[in-house]
């Protein structure tokens, strides 16, 4: 038998099909337009301009609200990104004790590493969302260096690494 207990056997599509019209249920049959309609999407046609706003709007009321913005944090702690893992290899191989996503007291932010040996906050930097967040990075930086945190960024792009940028590599591999 293959694909479990619920094989595609002769009997058990007929058990299945004899129990959904004794309860009156109709098994979905996609009509011609839900059919074009999928075909269409799977072309990669755009959606038109009126959708795309309501679409937008629902995002922009699910992000407005705290349980979701929570639920969402929660589930990025739980996996790291390629560039935390990145940093993580390169803190294990160099034999730094550190703390992933850390909670910083007295704050609402949640640090990527902290390396309470040096009281160093590690943030790695996706170019996704924080491409356009260097202000607001900035402020938050500035916060915890108030604290008494030394800040490191880092940051990931597609394209080749700037001086700086390799310098900021070269700092957290010498911590």
């Amino acid at each position: 038998m293959s694909k479990g207990v619920y094989a595609r056997r002769p009997e058990m599509l007929a058990k299945v099909s004899a129990t959904m019209k004794r309860l009156g249920i109709r098994p979905p049959v996609p009509t011609p337009e839900t059919r074009r309609k999928a075909g269409l999407s799977l072309r990669g046609i755009s959606y038109s301009l009126e959708t795309r706003a309501r679409m937008s709007r629902a995002s922009k009321e699910k992000w407005a609200r705290a349980s979701f913005r929570a639920i969402m944090a929660a589930a990025c702690r739980r996996r790291p990104s390629s560039l935390e893992v990145k940093v993580m290899t390169l803190l294990d191989a160099a034999g730094v004790d550190y703390v992933f996503q850390f909670p910083v007291p007295e704050t609402r932010y949640i640090a990527d590493f902290y390396l309470p040996q040096r009281n160093t906050l590690i943030e790695a930097d996706g170019s996704y969302w924080h491409e356009l967040r260097a202000q607001t990075d900035a402020l938050r930086d500035a916060r915890l260096s108030a604290l008494g945190y030394r800040v490191v960024r880092l940051r990931a792009k597609r394209t080749k690494t700037t001086p700086d940028e390799e310098q900021s590599w070269r700092s957290v591999l010498s911590l």
